[in-house]
């Protein structure tokens, strides 16, 4: 697990961002498994799909069925463009589902997407 920190919406919110290699680790790092016990509950996690291990569909799922997890928004960020995917991480409760861009207008239509779901959730 790597970490970062992330400084957004002109100095509003600090996002100290963990980066796990895999669904396994992302679901041992939000349970506070050894050796995340003394870190905190994130306030809002980024799933890509294609996660190696357990997929970012599965860690939505997971985390959405558990009572100690489910209040956590989760926003899907992949590459897929494929209508059934976006369908079924909605229908599994993700909170926004954002696709990769390839051009800068879907880099900014991204940034604004994003900075209009942070700015709903923790202003």
């Amino acid at each position: 697990m790597r970490k970062a920190a992330s400084l957004l919406l002109h100095d509003k919110i600090v996002l100290f961002q963990y980066i796990a290699k895999d669904g396994q680790e992302a679901l041992d790092f939000l349970h506070r498994k050894s050796p995340y016990q003394l870190t905190d509950k994130p306030d809002l996690v980024i799933l890509d799909i294609n996660l190696p291990k357990l997929n970012g569909k599965e860690v939505l799922g997971l985390m959405k069925g558990d009572k100690d997890l489910a209040a956590i928004p989760v926003i899907m960020y992949t590459s897929s463009h494929h209508e059934n995917d976006k369908v079924e991480c909605y229908k599994k409760k993700a909170d926004l589902y954002l696709t990769k861009f390839n051009s800068f207008q879907e880099f900014q239509k991204t940034k604004d997407s994003f900075k209009s779901f942070l700015e709903s959730k923790f202003n």
